[in-house]
């Protein structure tokens, strides 16, 4: 096992992963998919780093407690930033009816902007609308991780994009008040080295991890043989595309982002492995999958 340092050495302006006894190249400052072992419900104030020993597998119980497998994806500054293995919620709303009707009376971190050009809300619809971000997937992810100690303020995430009915989409979440995060569209993109990937352009819809097109790589159809498995284990049929382990409950956890391609759908890393996009009103696909920056020390004995 050893420490992600030993699993992640920096040449030149890149570093060198090992991903399943395979190397792979990623840009400075990224270190893709390092297996990590640690429990944010340790003890008050206090994540702990654990061991593979100290592990049991509750990857697929919909666990938020214990030790827990994480996969390092992002390394600066002396922060690690990871997502866990598995969902904390199987299944769950991007944006819910209720939830967008009342916005100005939660708070979730989330300012937006109106879309219409006279500064009015537009209606939620017969399929939801990403107009007021991911309030409800906000609000699982609150409660679900509630409890984890000892962790750094995750960064904030911005978008500003204009669908493809040329209406504006703007908002901020503030993660000031929160233990972790929702991973990004184009965070997964950077991961899985799609640099054809452009949140801003309106037609985007998906791409699959294998080949970083939206053609999915038939060849990778055993378990364990998409390099990106990490990403989309513990899901409903997901072995067929390469990860590890499968769970039946669940085919897929949101990303923060909407998709311009119209008002009512965000990005979401789904079962067949890769980047797609689901309606937000969608309570039965997709869940949470918590992101968390923790300081080197608390990683590293």
């Amino acid at each position: 096992e050893g420490s992600v340092e030993a699993a992640c050495l920096t040449i030149g302006d890149y570093k060198v992963t090992m991903i399943g006894g395979e190397v792979y190249s990623t840009e400075k400052g990224k270190c893709n998919g390092i297996e990590i072992y640690l429990n944010p419900t340790a003890e008050e104030g206090k994540s702990t780093s654990c061991t593979k020993e100290d592990y049991t597998n509750n990857s697929d119980k919909l666990s938020n407690k214990g030790c827990m497998k994480w996969y390092v994806y992002d390394v600066s500054d002396n922060k690690y930033t990871m997502i866990l293995d598995h969902n904390t919620t199987a299944t769950v709303a991007w944006v819910s009816q209720e939830d967008y009707n009342n916005y100005d009376t939660l708070n979730y971190g989330i300012t937006a902007t109106p879309s219409l050009s006279d500064n009015i809300w537009p209606e939620y619809g017969t399929s939801g609308n990403h107009s007021k971000g991911p309030l409800t997937a906000l609000k699982q992810l609150k409660e679900d991780t509630k409890d984890w100690n000892g962790l750094l303020t995750p960064k904030n995430y911005s978008i500003e994009l204009v669908d493809i009915k040329q209406q504006n989409i703007k908002y901020t979440i503030d993660y000031s008040g929160y233990n972790a995060r929702l991973i990004t569209a184009e965070e997964v993109a950077d991961i899985s080295k799609n640099s054809d990937f452009n949140i801003k352009n309106p037609g985007q819809n998906y791409f699959y991890f294998s080949n970083n097109s939206s053609d999915k790589d038939t060849s990778i159809n055993t378990i364990g043989s998409n390099r990106f498995a990490w990403l989309f284990d513990y899901m409903n049929g997901c072995t067929s595309s390469g990860c590890n382990m499968e769970k039946t409950d669940n085919k897929g956890y949101w990303t923060s982002s909407p998709i311009g391609r119209d008002k009512s759908t965000a990005f979401n890393i789904f079962n067949g492995g890769g980047l797609s996009y689901t309606v937000v009103s969608t309570n039965d696909l997709r869940g949470i999958r918590p992101v968390i920056t923790v300081s080197k020390s608390q990683i590293i004995p």
